[in-house]
């Protein structure tokens, strides 16, 4: 999800040990756990929720629509075809 590497995250965990403490940092960390968890399984209902909505039936619809485009661009040509001839 995110592009951390080790290195990013030992280094934010070194600097949280100094703000936070020691006493407060596995609480923390428990949290942060629980609250990227909540965020990850969020996300992923959206996208399933846009991939749903994306799905075959609306895609039919968007090509129904393109054909009814096309037939209406067909005569708007043969109409201005007949008028300069």
């Amino acid at each position: 999800m995110f592009d951390i590497g080790f290195w990013e995250v030992f280094v934010i965990g070194i600097i949280a040990l100094f703000v936070v403490g020691p006493e407060r940092l596995p609480d923390l960390a428990r949290k942060a756990g629980v609250y990227y968890s909540k965020l990850s399984r969020f996300i992923s209902g959206v996208k399933a929720d846009i991939d749903r909505e994306m799905g075959a039936g609306n895609l039919q619809e968007l090509k129904d629509v393109q054909e009814q485009f096309r037939q209406a661009q067909q005569e708007f040509k043969s109409a201005g075809k007949s008028i300069i001839d």
